[in-house]
């Protein structure tokens, strides 16, 4: 988000599976990870991230299914 501060994350929907699969907030200038998450550890409030440039990964195993998750940022 070009001349952000801010940016912020509301996972919205979150169903993924325990810890084999996990999505991943990045900063985009270090790739530094911001905030992870997964089946056991999903986000539990918005996600505040002091940047503008983030990147999200979405890792999976491939071998169980769950129904994934949701996100909108602003």
């Amino acid at each position: 988000v070009p001349g952000a501060s801010v940016i912020l994350f509301n996972f919205t929907f979150f169903n993924i599976v325990d810890q084999t699969d996990m999505v991943e907030l990045l900063d985009g200038y270090s790739n530094q990870v911001v905030a992870r998450f997964d089946g056991r550890n999903p986000p539990r409030d918005i996600v505040n991230i002091s940047a503008d440039f983030v990147i999200l990964y979405f890792y999976s195993d491939r071998t169980n299914e769950a129904q994934g998750f949701s996100v909108l940022y602003h």
